[in-house]
């Protein structure tokens, strides 16, 4: 049975993880896990490193690619509740010039991760943000909590598996395999491991042109 507590494994796909243009986003092959599923004519690329993200995880994966592959089985049983939070990220291109005003810009980051526990998740989400997990205190006290824990392990302890070169929190800043977002106003200048990329507030917009925000 999956313990979150004990398990410190960390799951990162890296490809485009894009939503077809039009709804109602399909997947755009068929899946024998879901019988007589419509097929979107739009490439699915996220549905598809939905699946890929689950099978690094382990979850099923005796029965993966049949009718009987149910990944979220152990974790989500008959009568749980299940509460769904979306939360707002934004990936920003900053300082794009559109007439006569600047304006927000999406950008694709291409990665999607998977976790059964959220700090170890949170962990490895900053440091791929080009974020020093150090100066984040709502993290490195979570890994310090003794009396209702929230992890069993250490944060260099964490796995990240996946399709990444970085198998691990120090080799992601080591190989710079992270995006330079910027973080909201309160944290910046403060957070960001790479100190080149602090533009000041008064050249904000025309110096973050590349950058990606949250």
């Amino acid at each position: 049975m999956i313990n979150w507590l004990e398990d410190n494994r960390v799951a990162v796909i890296k490809d485009s993880a894009t939503y077809p243009k039009n709804p109602p986003y399909h997947p755009s092959e068929r899946y024998p896990e879901w019988y007589g599923h419509p097929v979107a004519e739009e490439e699915n690329t996220f549905y598809r490193s939905i699946r890929e993200l689950f099978l690094t995880l382990g979850f099923d994966a005796a029965n993966f690619n049949s009718p009987a592959w149910n990944p979220l089985g152990e974790l989500i049983r008959p009568g749980d509740r299940v509460v769904l939070k979306t939360n707002a990220v934004l990936h920003m291109d900053l300082g794009e010039k559109v007439g006569l005003t600047d304006t927000l810009i999406p950008c694709s980051y291409g990665i999607l991760m998977g976790s059964v526990n959220p700090l170890a998740m949170d962990a490895v989400a900053a440091a791929m943000m080009g974020f020093d997990i150090d100066k984040i205190k709502k993290i490195t006290e979570g890994f310090r909590i003794k009396s209702l824990p929230l992890a069993s392990f250490q944060m260099n302890e964490i796995d990240i598996l996946g399709n990444l070169q970085a198998k691990s929190i120090d080799n992601i800043y080591r190989l710079q395999e992270y995006h330079n977002f910027i973080p909201s106003f309160g944290f910046r200048g403060h957070i960001e491991i790479n100190k080149n990329n602090l533009p000041l507030e008064s050249q904000y917009m025309e110096l973050s042109k590349g950058f990606s925000q949250i």
